[in-house]
C-alpha cells in the first residue's frame, strides 16, 4: 500500500463467561500502559471511506518493541513467542485464545459509535480485499475513526497472520469487558495470549 492512498468502500465489572463464551477469552485484570509504541513510525497510511465515513488504516514499525525484545533475551524473562516457520510464512494465530486486560492511558474510553465505524469498514474490508493480514515482527496494524482505534500489535520477532473477523470480534468484546458501564472507567482494553507475543486492542485514538 502506498502512503495517503485511498480505497473508496461502500455499506452498508461484566460476566466472564459471557465473554468467554463469545470470545474464548477472559478478563485477566487490569493495568495501565499504551499499546502504541515509543518512537512508532509509519509504514503506510490508507483511507477507508465507508458510507462517507473515512476510517485511517495505518501500520506502523515500532523499533521500541525489538529494543524490548533484546533486553527480555538478555535477561531470560521473554514470553514463549511462535518460532518462524521453516518457509518465512507468517504463523497464523486467529484461533489463539486470549485474555482482557484492562486500562486507562486515557482520561475517556472511545466512543461507541466511533468503534461501531471500524466495525463496518472491517466487515467491507474483509469481503473486499482478503479475510486475514499479516503484520511484520515489531509492528502495529490499526483502525482509526473518531475517538475509537482498534489494532493488531506483533510483540514476536517473526510475522504473524490474523483474521480482520478476530479483530473485530476480540477488540468488541473489549468494550464491553472494559467500557462503561464497568467500574472503574477505562480507556483500553487489551485481549493477551498466553504466549505474549501478540496482543489485539482497542482504545481512545
Amino acid at each position: 500500500m502506498l502512503i495517503g492512498s485511498k480505497i473508496q468502500l461502500t455499506s452498508a465489572t461484566v460476566l466472564m463467561a459471557l465473554v468467554s463464551a463469545r470470545t474464548g477469552a477472559t478478563i485477566l485484570g487490569r493495568s495501565s500502559g499504551e499499546a502504541i509504541c515509543d518512537g512508532a513510525e509509519v509504514v503506510s497510511s490508507t483511507t477507508i471511506s465507508v458510507n462517507g465515513k473515512e476510517v485511517v488504516h495505518t501500520t506502523y514499525s515500532c523499533p521500541s518493541i525489538a529494543r524490548r525484545g533484546i533486553i527480555c533475551r538478555l535477561l531470560g524473562i521473554c514470553p514463549t513467542k511462535p518460532k518462524p516457520a521453516p518457509t518465512d510464512l507468517p504463523t497464523y494465530v486467529c484461533d489463539q485464545l486470549c485474555d482482557y486486560v484492562c486500562s486507562d492511558p486515557n482520561p475517556l474510553p472511545p466512543i461507541t459509535e466511533d468503534c461501531g465505524v471500524i466495525q463496518d469498514a472491517i466487515q467491507i474490508y474483509e469481503g473486499s480485499i482478503a479475510p486475514t493480514f499479516v503484520v511484520d515482527a515489531s509492528s502495529i496494524e490499526q483502525l482509526t475513526y473518531g475517538t475509537c482505534r482498534f489494532f493488531f500489535e506483533n510483540l514476536s520477532s517473526a510475522p504473524l497472520e490474523y483474521c480482520w473477523t478476530s479483530l473485530s470480534s476480540i477488540a468488541s468484546s473489549g468494550e464491553t469487558a472494559c467500557f462503561p458501564p464497568v467500574q472503574p472507567v477505562q480507556s483500553q482494553a487489551l485481549c493477551i495470549p498466553s504466549t505474549g507475543a501478540w496482543e489485539v486492542g482497542v482504545g481512545h485514538s
